[in-house]
């Protein structure tokens, strides 16, 4: 499967308590089993409670390029098992005093033939 992401702005907008569920989203953005994609020209910011704001499951033959990752828990992208692709020209910060853990990055596991670099991340 292929998709093409691209110009968005995926925002943590002030949670409300509504029908009870007091902040207990598990946002975040995942590409799982995806060839031939591109996730492009984003800005994501403040997503919590997940292991990275943007995860890469599986795939090859993708473009993660220009994007904004900023203000989130845990890594700003993650790679797993993903192959021949290209990472590129992305901003990872986080200027929240309160930080959990350490800085966000962009993470590789099981990757292979690819290209990540010109990123600018606190690591």
């Amino acid at each position: 499967m292929n998709v093409v992401v691209t110009g968005n702005n995926f925002d943590r907008n002030p949670r409300y308590l509504v029908n009870g569920f007091n902040l207990a989203e598990q946002n975040g953005i995942v590409f799982r089993r995806t060839d031939d994609s591109a996730f492009t020209g984003n800005v994501v910011t403040g997503v919590r409670r997940h292991p990275a704001a943007v995860r890469f499951e599986g795939g090859k033959r993708l473009r993660v390029q220009d994007n904004s990752v900023l203000d989130s828990d845990g890594e700003g992208i993650a790679l797993r098992d993903v192959a021949d692709s290209i990472v590129t020209g992305n901003l990872i910060r986080d200027a929240r005093k309160d930080r959990p853990g350490a800085a966000p990055g962009i993470s590789e596991q099981g990757c292979a033939g690819n290209l990540v670099q010109g990123n600018l991340t606190a690591k």
